[in-house]
């Protein structure tokens, strides 16, 4: 699931999502997540991944 952020230039960027130790996130175009957002993503993506794993 890519994580859209406003960067301020008006358009929308997508981390290309390594979801690793750190929080560390690499956008397309080589900007990188504050820690705040990448915690809240890094968050949501385990929560989701927790969910799929109740399901099967």
């Amino acid at each position: 699931m890519p994580v859209t952020v406003d960067d301020g230039s008006g358009e929308e960027k997508f981390a290309v999502g390594r979801w690793q130790e750190g929080f560390e996130i690499e956008w397309h175009d080589g900007l990188r997540l504050s820690m705040e957002m990448a915690m809240t993503a890094t968050w949501w993506y385990r929560r989701r991944e927790r969910r799929r794993g109740e399901r099967s």
